[in-house]
């Protein structure tokens, strides 16, 4: 387990701190295919909840208003396809399945592929004020072409840096088969009580990208809520027989309002300084695409109250609100609201290694001034060859 931080007169009491949170966090990591990987469970993906339990009427949307950057359809179709996925659908509709197709061809067109990104797609019962969970089947470590060492990536994007099929399905996003006000229009008009469901899509696939985290703050013993932790059981041991933790990409490029770097703390170790980035309010994601999008860092969602499921794994729902075109990775969905563009999450994207990009316009084939040159070289011949021909059959 890790190594909080404390005097040596109480490292029998330490020992007994690793055993019991090495146990707990071994509960929900199963390790596969040796050291280089591990599977996600359903307890550690990320999750995206209603935000009606924590907003008014008055930041909802009214009845005719639709969302904020809408791809319709018919726009769709006069961007360049780049990219690949296959999804696999359990309990679908017709129009639900037709609304996460279409949340996919716009993801299609913004991240360029070299090999598919499989996902399994499925409704499921979740918390009642759950829309959607998502997260990567597996996270792998020392892959190729990796831009930070000793680090984990997930699934989808392993695949893209190796060029090749790492693990089969890179991702399981579920939605909740239970709730009954989803808008499953491609329009992004919903009703004034409604929840857009490719917003949802849109969003949980982003998680299943790599938008996520690995925050954690101990729960038990004196340490209750005074350690922050981050990184993944990396299944091998130090010298003294202590797991070995790993930070996921997505931690490289986390800071607070001063600039100090998450990862400029050891992993192995739990830190109250941690704690208070963690919960202060003051959390940034900083990468150099993402500036270039936004212009400066995006603020992360650091509440007082530490949410696992929500905390250090979004923007800041009050920072980006409704309107905003980085509103789409906030943890609270309106009603009425509906965001159809990942904004500059594709920033985040392009930190982590992917080839994410804007929409490209189809380009047309326009010949070029030597092609026209020709063209017309070749019609002006032609015209003098029916002129002759016109002239020796007059002429007989």
């Amino acid at each position: 387990m890790r190594i909080p931080l404390l005097c040596s007169f109480i490292l029998l009491f330490i020992s007994y701190s690793y055993s019991q949170q090495s146990q707990r966090r071994n509960q929900d990591l199963q390790h596969a295919i040796g050291d280089r990987m591990i599977q996600i469970s359903d307890s550690q993906k990320i999750k995206v909840k209603a935000g009606i339990t924590k907003i008014d009427e008055s930041k909802s949307f009214e009845t005719g208003n639709c969302g904020t950057r809408i791809l319709s359809p018919s726009t769709l179709e006069n961007f360049e396809v780049t990219g690949e996925f296959i999804v696999n659908y359990s309990g679908f509709s017709l129009e639900a399945q037709e609304a996460f197709d279409h949340a996919i061809k716009i993801w299609s067109r913004l991240i360029t592929t070299s090999v598919p990104i499989k996902i399994n797609a499925s409704f499921s019962s979740l918390g009642p004020d759950i829309l959607g969970s998502a997260g990567p089947t597996y996270i792998l470590r020392d892959i190729e072409n990796e831009s930070f060492p000793n680090t984990y990536y997930p699934a989808a994007l392993a695949d893209q840096l190796n060029g090749l099929d790492n693990v089969g399905i890179d991702i399981e996003a579920d939605f909740n088969i239970n709730f009954n006000n989803w808008y499953f229009g491609l329009d992004g008009c919903p009703g004034p009580i409604e929840y857009d469901f490719v917003t949802v899509a849109m969003h949980e696939v982003a998680h299943g990208l790599g938008i996520f985290s690995s925050p954690e703050i101990l729960n038990f013993g004196p340490f209750d809520g005074n350690l922050g932790c981050y990184g993944y059981d990396s299944g091998e041991n130090d010298p003294l027989g202590f797991p070995i933790f790993i930070p996921i990409i997505f931690d490289h490029f986390v800071e607070n309002g001063m600039g100090q770097k998450v990862t400029s703390f050891d992993p192995n170790f739990c830190w109250s300084t941690l704690t208070t980035m963690f919960t202060g309010d003051d959390l940034y994601y900083n990468g150099p695409n993402t500036r270039q999008c936004f212009g400066d860092r995006l603020k992360l969602y650091a509440p007082l109250n530490f949410l696992p499921e929500s905390s250090y794994s979004h923007l800041d729902e009050d920072t980006y609100v409704k309107e905003d075109v980085n509103s789409l990775m906030t943890p609270f969905l309106m009603n009425g609201e509906a965001i159809h563009d990942p904004g500059c999450s594709i920033g985040m994207l392009q930190d982590f290694g992917y080839q994410a990009h804007n929409l490209k316009p189809i380009q047309l084939d326009i010949p070029t001034i030597g092609e026209w040159a020709t063209l017309i070289l070749i019609i002006l011949l032609l015209t003098i060859s029916v002129n002759i021909l016109k002239i020796n059959i007059v002429s007989a």
